[in-house]
Order: C-alpha cells, then structure tokens, then sequence
C-alpha cells in the first residue's frame, strides 16, 4: 500500500522544478535550433520551394531562378525561429546561401 501512497503524493519536494523545466525547454528549442540551422546551412537546396517540381512534373520549363525561392514553410521557420533566436546564425545562412531568403 505504501508504493499507491508514493504514486499519488503530490507534493513537490525541488522548489524550483518549474524553473528547471523552463530552462530545459529553452535548451531543448536552442538544440532543435542549432541542428535545423546545421541543415538549412550544409544543404541550401533543401529549402527550394516545391514549384520546381510542379513545372517538370507537367512538363512545362520552369521560371529562370525559380530553384532558389524558398518554400513557405521554410521561409516562416526561419523568420520566427531563426532570426529570432539566433540572428547572427541567420545572417550566416543568408550569406553563405543564394537561396532568396527575405
């Protein structure tokens, strides 16, 4: 009967669980980050829009430049997430990349 007592305790004994939480979720985002920024500055391409395909998929000859607009999708990320926390991070994606990045 004890372990039943244990299991619905709820009294927290660390103070500053919230706390700890809140900065692991900050670091867990800041990793999410790092790594989405890895990607999106190793591998431009994977932000190309999916219009691309579209024209060859019809067969139609796409824009010329339209291999480097950006997906829209990609685009929000970066401009909510990226620019936000790490704008140094996103200065070097931008730079580094002739993908159209706003």
């Amino acid at each position: 009967m004890k372990e039943v007592y244990l299991m619905m305790n709820t009294h927290v004994v660390d103070k500053k669980r919230n706390e700890k939480l809140d900065q692991f979720l900050r670091d867990i985002r800041y990793v999410v980050l790092l790594n989405l920024s890895y990607i999106l500055y190793l591998n431009p391409h994977y932000m190309t829009s999916g219009d691309i395909f579209d024209y060859h998929d019809s067969g139609i000859k796409p824009p010329d430049n339209l291999q480097y607009e950006v997906a829209p999708f990609i685009q929000n990320i970066f401009d909510s997430l990226i620019k936000v926390e790490a704008p140094l991070i996103a200065k070097l994606i931008k730079s580094n990349s002739s993908m159209k990045l706003n």
